[in-house]
């Protein structure tokens, strides 16, 4: 009966202790992305400042650098994973820079957004907005079992929305400009 006792005590203090991290992390969470919010990359829309980096700078290639977005009523993100060996100097998967400006020649607006699963909320957040088209998916790293399941739980509810979801801004929603079919 102690150890019995002993047991449901240590459970509790640490379903306590959980409980009071999930609180703060998820209050610390809220905070940065609503102190950091950047309104500059695309018009009208608030991305939390921990979801991007090195959009505009001007040392870096064409391909690195996004282009100014329109007055579109559409965005279709390009999702990278947060982390990994597969980053270029400026963080960004390769292409997927260059992927939002091919985007955006298109009339739709288009960002590189990160995913890592500690942002998953904020993340899945702005991809549930209904100006949000499409998602290209530019993971690139491959991530833990845990991430992975986090990231397909994503894709999934996305789909269930209504989102396109694909490797390449077709698969995305952008309409080919061309019909190659003979």
């Amino acid at each position: 009966e102690v150890v019995t006792a002993l047991v449901s005590v240590v459970t509790e203090l640490s379903r306590e202790a959980f409980d009071a991290g999930s609180r703060r992390r998820e209050g610390l969470s809220t905070t940065l992305s609503t102190m950091a919010a950047r309104t500059d990359i695309i018009p009208g829309v608030s991305i939390p400042g921990s979801l991007v980096a090195n959009l505009f700078v001007k040392t870096a290639p064409t391909d690195d650098k996004l282009s100014p977005q329109g007055d579109f009523e559409e965005i279709i993100y390009v999702l990278e994973v947060r982390g990994g060996t597969d980053k270029n100097e400026f963080g960004h998967v390769s292409g997927a820079v260059a992927m939002s400006n091919k985007i955006i020649e298109c009339q739709i607006n288009s960002a590189p957004i990160y995913y890592a699963w500690k942002d998953h909320e904020d993340v899945k957040a702005i991809l549930m907005a209904p100006t949000v088209a499409g998602v290209v998916l530019m993971a690139g790293a491959s991530l833990p079992e845990f991430s992975q399941g986090k990231l397909d739980e994503l894709v999934a509810e996305l789909k269930a929305a209504g989102k396109k979801v694909g490797s390449n801004m077709h698969e995305a929603g952008v309409q080919p400009r061309y019909n190659t079919l003979l």
